[in-house]
């Protein structure tokens, strides 16, 4: 069937299966051979770790500060409390951690699960990025996420249209 489509036909299957199966066009494009040598870009002027990203506003150009041993994407990162030792793959990037924040807001919002799984998944880890570093926030109390950990977020629950809403302030600024 497939071999007697048209290429307009053939775009519009492939764009109906992206919408239904963001994750089967992942594994297809973590099979794709990476390039050879160096397609680094090259690091923002403000970034200290050496794992930032550039971003779109000046509000959302923000470093961990860690320098490129300590980054607070990298695992581990601890918690200079002394307290506990974590790691940002363990409280913001873990699955089952996303799934349960997931759900728990679900039950507490009354609204439904988002039909694009990398975009609950990589919105949930924002929220538990936030909540770990920085503790509640609201409307009017709002922290950017570095763009070093929005990296790995995006790089772990990647957004299968490439696009991404970005830091917005409190609504009623």
């Amino acid at each position: 069937m497939v071999e007697n489509m048209d290429e307009q036909a053939m775009r519009r299957l492939l764009r109906r299966l992206a919408e239904r199966q963001p994750g089967l066009f992942l594994d297809i494009w973590e099979l794709q051979p990476k390039a050879e040598g160096p397609a680094h870009q090259a690091q923002p002027h403000w970034c200290l770790c050496g794992k930032c990203l550039d971003m779109p506003t000046a509000e959302e150009e923000l470093c961990c500060a860690g320098g490129q041993d300590n980054c607070l994407s990298d695992e581990p990162v601890r918690d200079f409390s002394k307290k506990f030792v974590h790691e940002m793959n363990t409280l913001v990037l873990d699955p089952g951690v996303l799934d349960l924040a997931l759900r728990t807001i679900h039950e507490i919002s009354g609204m439904r699960g988002n039909p694009e799984p990398n975009r609950g998944m990589h919105h949930a880890a924002y929220r538990q990025f936030i909540m770990w570093q920085y503790g509640r926030m609201g409307q009017h109390n709002r922290q950017v996420v570095p763009s070093c950990c929005v990296a790995k977020i995006r790089t772990t629950y990647p957004s299968p249209n490439g696009n991404y809403t970005g830091y917005r302030p409190g609504r009623l600024v």
